[in-house]
């Protein structure tokens, strides 16, 4: 008969929990903002100009940044991202080609295309950006 006491108290008070957090959830207002607490992180968002190399920032950058290619921790090797396939080289290993996936947006709608990739590398090489990988 305790037994039985100690589960119904137990589920009662659980589905009390469930129920008013629920209730929190459904009536949270949708804000437009994004707030990010991180360890040990830089103290910019911007991907390119960080200056932190730990695991847990990149893996939070990679919830809002996407490469074009990218490390599978899986099979150990490279796959395509934001490509539809692995790049293609010339013979002497100077020129690589990339084909964008089609149909790539950003938050904004508007589409991926090769001119954001040259702004992106050129603005990484740039001594102004301060960039990590420069």
């Amino acid at each position: 008969m305790k037994k039985l006491k100690y589960f119904t108290s137990t589920f009662l008070l659980v589905f009390v929990f469930t129920v008013f957090n629920m209730a929190n959830f459904a009536s949270a207002a949708v804000k437009s903002e994004l707030v990010w607490g991180a360890l040990k992180c830089g103290a910019v968002l911007d991907i390119q100009r960080t200056t932190s190399t730990e695991v847990p920032c990149f893996h939070m950058a990679s919830t809002v940044f996407e490469p074009l290619i990218q490390f599978d921790f899986i099979t150990h090797t490279l796959k395509p991202c934001l490509i539809e396939k692995m790049p293609e080289y010339s013979s002497d290993n100077r020129t690589y080609t990339f084909k964008l996936k089609k149909d790539v947006k950003f938050h904004d709608g508007t589409e991926l295309t090769s001119k954001d990739i040259k702004f992106t590398l050129e603005r990484v090489l740039k001594p102004s950006t301060k960039s990590f990988f420069a």
